[in-house]
C-alpha cells in the first residue's frame, strides 16, 4: 500500500491522502472466515464501490450479487472486472484462517499498470462488509477418556535450545537414572532433555492433565560465586512450528526437584524463533513471549514434534540427572480433586474432512496440507483425496498417488473394480463396486469368477456374467443343468445330484453311441467291445483302442487268462512265453505250436555226466562235446 497526496490546484496545501493498495491480507482469530463478504473501496467514506466479492458457492454468487463464481487464478477481462470469489469462504480452517489477495494479479495490466489500473486501486477507506458468517454445525461436548499414564527413560537424549547438538547420556548401573556431564557440550548454558516417541504426536487427550518429572543436578563444591538460574521447565514444538515454553523458576536449594506441568493453556508462552540458547544475562522478556491462547495449544497438541524438559539449573552445574518423567492423559488433575480437570477433553461434532476428538484428524479421503501464514506458523487443513473416487483413506498430492484402494476397487486412481465385482468406480460411493452374483453370490451358487456393468445402460445394477462354466446359461448363469418343477433332476447330456450340480455326460465320441448318460450314475451308452463310464476304454474281453478295441484273443496255454489290459490288449503272459497273445515262447524256451499245444518248456543241455537246466544264457557258447535228448 503506497500512500499518494491528492492536491486541488486552488490549494497550497494536500486536502487528503490516498493509497494505492495492491494487496489485501485478512486473518480469522479463533472463529472461521466469513462465508459472504464484499471488499470494498471509497474516496470519501461515503460511496463505496466493490473491488470484489465472495460467497460460498455459485447458487450464492448469482443470488446476492448476480455474478458467477470463480474460484482461484482467474484471468481477468479488463483492469476493472469486479468478480465473485469462493475461494476464501470456505468452513476450513475453523481457526485462524488467512486469506492473502492480490488486487492487481491476473489482470491485463499488471506487468505494465495502466491508468484504468491505477484508479481502480486508488482509495481512501478500505471497508469488509460482512454477510453472512459461517454456521458451524458442529458442537463439543465433553470426553470421558480412560486415564493413563506413560514413562521411560529409554532413548532420551540430550540438547540445545536450537537442537543443533544431540549427546546421549549415560546410564548409572545402580540407580538406573540417565546422567550426562555439562563439559559435552561446553558451549551452552542452557541444556534440555529432549523426549522419545512415546511422549510425542496427538496428545490432546492430555489436554488438562500433566507432565511431571524429577530431575537432579550437581554442582561444583566449594565455595563458588555461581547461582541458580532461570529458564523454561518445559518446551513442545508443534508439527505446525510453533515453540511453546511453561515456567521460569529459579530453585534456590541445591540437589533437585519435582517440576510438575500443568498441559494447559494458562500460563504458557510462545519462546521467539531467535532465542538460540537460555544464557544467564538474558533477561526474562527476551524468551518470554506472548501469551498463549487456547487454539494455539490444542494445535500444538494436535501433533507434538519435540518434548524438551529443563535440564539447567544453577550456573556451576556440573552434571544434570533425569529420574523420572511421566506423561498423563485423561482425567488426571494437578489438585487432589479431579473434577477440575476431568471436562478439559472435549468431543466435537466435526464438519466434512475431519475427525477426532477436537476434529485434529483428516477424515477418510481427505489429506492434511500445510500452509505458512503470515506469522510463519504451519496452519493444516484437510483437502479432499479427490483423484482416489472416494476409495482410499490418504493421498499423496506431490505424485497424485493413492494410498490402499478399498471398497472393492484397483487401479491407480481406485477407479476400476476388482475381479470378480461390477459397477462404477468413480461414483465415489462405498458400495460402487458390488459382488458378482452368477446367479447367486454364495460360492457354491456363483459359477462365473468376472462379471461386467451392461453396456449401453443406464442403469448400474444390471452386469452380464462373463465366465459362465459349460452348461450354464444366462446373464447371470442362472440357467444351469437341471429341469423339472423343482429343478430335482438333471437335463439331458447332464449326470449327478441336482443339489449339488449336474455334471456334462462327457461321452467318448470313439466309444459311445451319442453324448447322452444316465442322469444317475453318468453311464453313457457304448459301441460294441468299448466300456467305462465315457465308453472311452476297451470292454472287457478286448484291448487296444488304438485298432479300435479288438478281441483279447490270448493264447489259453501261453496267457495266466483270457483277459487283457483293455487299453494296450495286452494278455498277461505265463512263464516262457511272450506276444500281445502270449501265443510264442521266448528264447531257451520250445514246446509251444500247433503240432505240441503244451506250455514253453526250457531247453536242458548235458555237460559230461552234469545235467544242467538252461534257465539263462550263461552257459551258451562253451566249446563243448554236447547232446540233445
Amino acid at each position: 500500500m503506497e500512500p499518494l497526496v491528492h492536491r486541488d490546484a486552488r490549494d497550497e496545501f494536500p486536502r487528503s491522502i490516498l493509497y494505492q493498495i495492491v494487496f489485501f491480507t485478512m486473518r480469522a482469530a479463533i472463529s472461521p472466515l466469513p462465508a459472504a463478504w464484499v471488499l470494498e473501496k471509497s474516496m470519501d467514506g461515503r460511496a463505496y464501490d466493490a473491488w470484489q466479492y465472495f460467497a460460498a458457492d455459485d447458487t450464492e454468487c448469482r443470488e446476492r450479487f448476480g455474478l458467477p463464481a470463480y474460484t482461484a487464478n482467474y484471468i481477468f477481462k479488463s483492469d476493472t472486472e469486479v468478480i465473485c470469489s469462493t475461494q476464501f469462504s470456505s468452513l476450513d480452517p475453523l481457526e485462524n484462517g488467512e486469506i492473502n489477495l492480490s488486487i492487481i494479479s491476473g489482470r491485463p495490466s499488471e506487468m505494465i499498470t495502466s491508468p484504468e489500473l491505477q484508479n481502480f486501486t486508488l482509495a481512501r477507506y478500505v471497508r469488509i462488509r460482512l454477510l453472512r458468517m459461517q454456521s458451524a454445525e458442529a458442537q463439543c461436548s465433553v470426553a470421558h477418556v480412560e486415564t493413563s499414564s506413560y514413562t521411560t527413560l529409554k532413548g532420551w537424549t540430550v540438547t540445545n535450545l536450537a537442537m543443533s547438538e544431540h549427546i546421549v547420556p549415560t546410564k548409572d548401573n545402580d540407580t538406573g537414572f540417565l546422567v550426562f556431564g555439562m563439559f559435552e557440550m561446553p558451549e551452552t548454558e542452557a541444556v534440555y532433555w529432549k523426549a522419545p516417541e512415546g511422549y510425542l504426536g496427538n496428545l490432546l487427550r492430555s489436554y488438562g492433565s500433566q507432565l511431571t518429572f524429577k530431575m537432579d543436578w550437581i554442582t561444583v563444591r566449594g565455595d563458588t560465586s555461581g547461582k541458580p538460574t532461570v529458564g523454561p521447565s518445559l518446551i513442545l514444538v508443534g508439527r505446525n512450528g510453533m515453540k511453546i515454553a511453561y515456567g521460569e523458576e529459579s530453585y534456590e536449594e541445591t540437589g533437585g526437584a519435582t517440576i510438575t506441568v500443568p498441559l494447559k493453556e494458562d500460563s504458557w508462552y510462545h519462546v521467539p524463533r531467535t532465542v538460540k540458547d537460555i544464557i544467564t544475562r538474558l533477561r526474562r522478556t527476551e524468551y518470554h513471549g506472548d501469551p498463549v491462547t487456547r487454539s494455539q495449544f490444542m494445535a500444538v497438541l494436535t501433533d507434538v514434534e519435540v518434548v524438551l524438559l529443563r535440564g539447567t539449573y544453577h550456573t556451576d552445574q556440573v552434571e544434570s540427572v533425569l529420574e523420572q518423567a511421566d506423561l498423563f492423559s485423561g482425567s488426571h488433575s494437578t489438585t487432589d480433586s479431579s473434577a477440575t480437570s476431568s471436562g478439559f477433553i472435549e468431543l466435537c461434532e466435526c464438519p466434512e474432512g475431519y475427525r477426532g476428538t477436537s476434529c485434529e484428524q483428516c477424515a477418510f479421503g481427505y489429506v492434511r496440507i500445510y500452509e505458512t501464514s503470515v506469522t510463519h506458523e504451519r496452519i493444516g487443513r484437510c483437502i479432499p483425496c479427490s483423484m482416489c473416487n472416494g476409495h482410499a483413506a490418504s493421498c499423496d498430492l506431490e505424485t497424485g498417488e493413492c494410498g490402499l484402494c478399498l471398497h472393492n476397487t484397483v487401479g491407480t486412481n481406485c477407479e476400476r473394480c476388482l475381479p470378480g465385482f461390477y459397477g462404477n468406480a468413480t461414483l465415489g460411493r462405498p458400495d460402487d463396486c458390488k459382488r458378482c452374483a452368477c446367479p447367486l453370490e454364495s460360492p457354491s451358487n456363483n459359477f462365473s469368477p468376472n462379471c461386467q456393468s451392461r453396456g449401453g445402460s443406464s442403469d448400474p445394477s444390471e452386469y452380464v456374467c462373463t465366465q459362465c462354466p459349460e452348461g450354464y446359461t444366462g446373464d447371470h448363469c442362472e440357467f444351469g443343468n437341471t429341469e423339472g418343477w423343482r429343478c430335482e433332476r438333471c437335463k439331458t447330456g447332464y449326470w449327478g445330484v441336482p443339489d449339488d450340480g449336474c455334471e456334462p455326460c462327457s461321452c467318448s465320441e470313439l466309444g459311445a453311441l451319442e453324448n447322452v448318460c444316465d442322469v444317475t450314475t453318468g453311464q453313457c451308452i457304448c459301441k460294441p467291445r468299448y466300456g467305462g463310464r465315457r465308453c472311452d476304454e476297451c470292454d472287457v474281453g478286448y484291448g487296444n483302442l488304438d485298432l479300435d478295441c479288438p478281441a483279447c484273443a490270448c493264447n489259453v496255454n501261453g496267457s495266466v487268462s483270457t483277459v487283457c489290459n483293455v487299453v494296450s490288449g495286452q494278455c498277461e503272459c505265463n512263464v516262457g512265453t511272450e506276444g500281445i497273445h502270449c501265443d510264442r515262447c521266448r528264447e531257451e524256451f520250445f514246446g509251444l505250436s500247433d503240432e505240441q499245444p503244451g506250455a514253453c518248456e526250457a531247453i536242458e543241455i548235458v555237460l559230461g555226466n552234469i545235467g544242467i537246466h538252461q534257465r539263462n544264457n550263461s552257459i551258451l557258447g562253451l566249446a563243448v562235446d554236447s547232446h540233445q535228448r
